[in-house]
């Protein structure tokens, strides 16, 4: 998370909280989420990137290194819930093995 005025990290937390725990919406397990607040709505998600094209942005480097280890899963390790946030070139070579993993 990148430095906020007073009063505003608090905010921020509850939003991303809320989106995290919200059981209508399917996520990775390992991601970044820029959000900010617009005029129009309040607080919005601007982007969700793969966590390994993210910058430091004024995040703590420990941190970071968990959210990439924690999206590195060997394929026998993957549960089918997984797979859905794969490449189709890493899906395409899932099928390929067969039941090789």
């Amino acid at each position: 998370m990148t430095r906020c005025q007073s009063g505003e990290e608090e905010a921020t937390r509850a939003f991303v909280d809320s989106l995290l725990t919200a059981t209508d919406v399917s996520i990775p397990s390992a991601f970044v989420l820029d959000v900010g607040v617009t005029l129009e709505r309040g607080w919005a998600v601007v982007e969700a990137n793969p966590c390994w094209g993210a910058g430091l942005y004024g995040c703590e480097p420990q941190r970071v290194l968990e959210v990439l280890r924690g999206s590195l899963k060997h394929r026998a390790l993957m549960k089918d819930g997984d797979w859905r946030w794969t490449s189709p070139r890493v899906k395409a070579r899932r099928y390929e093995l067969g039941s090789r993993s």
